[in-house]
């Protein structure tokens, strides 16, 4: 049985293709609310990119995405907005307009709504998990982690959303043992590392960094060797 779902008076009003996302986003915006979660501009939000769509509703082709969403916004269904932490980062945001006057879904149309079963958020088509970014938590310098993000860009090595999430921990474990997060991120930033280093203090009082991966075992050598062959396989 399927666990698309849709409204069939919303699909009356703006077709099946938009109405199966409508229903999507509708469900993971009314969770967000009930986890008190995603909450701006007097709003509930979610979010998504035609991207991550695409893999959601492989029936559909991302013109035909982009397209249900210009409908779900045009007829007042949705409203979008862009609430990321990161500058560089253009995920779009989405909330179904009816949020602030009702919390309950609307009435769906199969046997699999019937037991209030959501779209669910990876394809279970034996294709890669999707992972959903954490937001970035405030202890994190802004600039420091735009300069990182954006020297990774320039490499043409953007983080994916399972990257960015384990940068996230990593630089959480390196401010629990002490580490300057804003001198980890910007060395990595000067270097043109792709991953994030502790920072050891030598005998001679100069600093070095320590590799997480096993790979880099001479530390400072090392990594500068690993970034000069021109390697581009990532530690993560």
């Amino acid at each position: 049985m399927s666990a698309h779902q849709f409204d069939p008076a919303i699909a009356a009003r703006v077709g099946l293709n938009a109405a199966v996302i409508y229903q999507n986003l509708f469900y993971w915006a009314e969770k967000n609310a009930a986890n008190g979660r995603h909450f701006y501009e007097g709003r509930w939000w979610t979010y998504n990119s035609v991207s991550a769509f695409s893999d959601l509703f492989p029936y559909l082709t991302g013109k035909q995405i982009r397209t249900a969403l210009d409908k779900l916004e045009s007829d007042g269904l949705i409203e979008s907005g862009c609430f990321n932490k990161s500058a560089y980062d253009r995920t779009k945001w989405y909330s179904p307009t009816c949020l602030k006057e009702e919390t309950h879904l609307p009435k769906k149309t199969n046997e699999d709504a019937q037991k209030g079963e959501p779209i669910p958020d990876i394809n279970t088509n034996h294709k890669p998990v999707k992972y959903i970014r954490a937001e970035l938590p405030d202890w994190i310098p802004i600039d420091a982690w735009n300069g990182w993000v954006e020297m990774r860009m320039i490499r043409k090595k953007p983080l994916t959303d399972r990257a960015y999430n384990q940068a996230i921990s990593k630089l959480d474990k390196l401010r629990a043992n002490g580490q300057d997060i804003t001198e980890v991120l910007d060395r990595s930033t000067m270097n043109s590392w792709t991953d994030l280093y502790e920072i050891k203090e030598q005998k001679n009082g100069t600093t070095n960094r320590t590799a997480s991966n096993p790979r880099n075992q001479n530390g400072f050598a090392a990594a500068l060797r690993y970034v000069a062959d021109g390697r581009t396989d990532e530690p993560f």
